[in-house]
């Protein structure tokens, strides 16, 4: 019973280690595009504004004609931009404001999109807003 219950917590382990590296890494989902996110800050500012600032990295071997930088608050979709084109081993800086609904201490969902001739690729990572 004691061997059942060791076994299962290490399969959860394991699958909690599995999701977190699958999520803080770029993803690529179709053809030859790869991208990451090298860093990724939100800073809160009066009246709710936030200033965001993405630095985005092609990891793939083609370039990314766009990225899309999309900000999530509690799963609703606050704040969008994009940049590119960004060539192959490149990296771009996404930067803008947020209008409203930033707070500092809270956690946003920072989700970048890049297209390219040969697919998308997606990363995604979580920041607290300072």
């Amino acid at each position: 019973m004691l061997a059942t219950l060791m076994l299962l917590a290490l399969v959860l382990v394991a699958g909690v280690f599995v999701y977190n590296y699958v999520m803080h890494q770029g993803v690529v989902v179709n053809g030859g595009a790869g991208v990451s996110i090298g860093s990724a800050q939100i800073t809160s500012e009066p009246g709710g504004r936030g200033y965001l600032s993405v630095t985005i990295i092609n990891t793939g071997g083609v370039r990314i004609s766009s990225a899309t930088v999309s900000v999530y608050s509690q799963g609703n979709l606050i704040y969008q931009t994009s940049c590119g084109p960004i060539p192959a081993g490149g990296s771009a800086t996404a930067t803008g404001t947020i209008p409203s609904g930033i707070s500092n201490g809270a956690q946003y969902m920072i989700i970048v999109s890049a297209t390219s001739n040969q697919g998308t690729a997606t990363a995604s990572q979580e920041v607290v807003a300072v």
